[in-house]
């Protein structure tokens, strides 16, 4: 077993190395989440939500309704020359939490 620490050594290398490509696939996980959500995203769940939002802030004192404007406008784009806006709102998703699941690599131990 003279080669043991050479390869300790070697799966520690691998180990660093595959590291970051594991986050990498995490994250394109998690963006391939995101948008199979967003493409399940219909017009009367876009209607029901700003429905249930009108009534949420009909019931809001003025510290609270601007805190909920917060959460919910992303940006608000004036045309003063059409006298128009454009508001750009936020949907959130619910995707339930995401754990990663253990990673790293336990060397067998010697016989």
């Amino acid at each position: 077993m003279k080669f043991a620490p050479f390869m300790r050594q070697k799966l520690q290398e691998m180990e660093q190395a595959r590291s970051p490509q594991l986050t990498e696939l995490e994250q394109a996980q998690a963006d391939r989440d995101v948008i199979l959500a967003m493409s399940q995203i219909t017009e009367k769940d876009v209607e029901s939500l700003l429905g249930t939002a009108i009534k949420q802030m009909e019931e809001l004192d003025r510290a609270g309704l601007k805190h909920f404007l917060r959460g919910m406008v992303s940006k608000l784009e004036l045309d003063p020359a059409r006298l128009t806006c454009r508001m750009h709102y936020r949907i959130p998703l619910r995707l339930g939490v995401k754990v990663a699941s253990p990673g790293g690599f336990e060397p067998p131990l010697p016989p």
